[in-house]
């Protein structure tokens, strides 16, 4: 059963008064379970307009939920990345990241991500870029030194993205073979972590998770054997 128009625009205008966390608000919820037509889509586009920067900011989030990306959604949301409210025009960049849109201001802006202060923010830049898939010399060498990290969450989400890019950049499988070998373990536990997540499996990812048996860094070593375990299974 498809959202009633009328009903679609009542919750967006409930939005506007509910101020509330956005998963909980009704339209998300309807949304999210994918009861939605090119007419509910065209009336959340439509809501972007609203003066209010909240409303825009939740309508922005939403339209990067349902993962939709045609092209009335990717024009709308690129407009929005010339939005007064900063708060709106940063969601519009994710939005467009992970819908695997990449224009300059995009990736220049989570670039950027990666190197603040705040980790939440590095983890949620690392994970976009991955979605993003462009796979420039600039980005991958981002990618790979944020795996030194030092929080543990911003060094996985970029170790998925490193091998989610990995099946579209050769140089990719070359600096994670190399970063297997560097001195600090949390560098080796992502880069680990990130070629086991290569696709296509690189034809020697066994052999040489089995070369890492001898390590004595038990994170590394415990992170080695669950992968070969699985990989072995599959």
């Amino acid at each position: 059963m498809e959202l009633d128009i009328e009903e679609v625009r009542a919750l967006i205008s409930d939005l506007g008064r509910e101020k509330g966390e956005v998963h909980s608000s009704p339209v998300a919820k309807l949304i999210y379970e994918g009861r939605h037509s090119s007419a509910a889509i065209s009336l959340l586009i439509e809501a972007l307009k609203d003066p209010d920067a909240e409303m825009r900011y939740t309508i922005v989030h939403i339209l990067r939920k349902i993962e939709i990306a045609s092209d009335p959604v990717v024009q709308a949301l690129t407009l929005t990345l010339t939005d007064s409210d900063s708060s709106v025009k940063g969601r519009a960049i994710y939005a467009l990241a992970f819908l695997g849109q990449s224009p300059e201001p995009v990736i220049r802006t989570l670039l950027q991500d990666l190197r603040t202060e705040d980790m939440f923010v590095r983890e949620e830049a690392a994970e976009a870029l991955g979605y993003a898939g462009v796979t420039s010399s600039e980005v991958i060498d981002a990618l790979c030194e944020i795996l030194r990290d030092e929080d543990p969450v911003v060094c996985f989400s970029t170790a998925k993205s490193l091998g989610r890019l990995g099946s579209l950049s050769k140089p990719i499988v070359g600096k994670l073979r190399g970063m297997l070998k560097d001195k600090n373990y949390k560098v080796r536990e992502g880069a680990v972590e990130a070629w086991c997540r290569l696709k296509p499996k690189p034809p020697d990812l066994i052999e040489g998770l089995r070369g890492m048996l001898a390590t004595e860094d038990t994170y590394v070593l415990e992170l080695v054997e669950y992968w070969l375990r699985k990989l072995e299974a599959e």
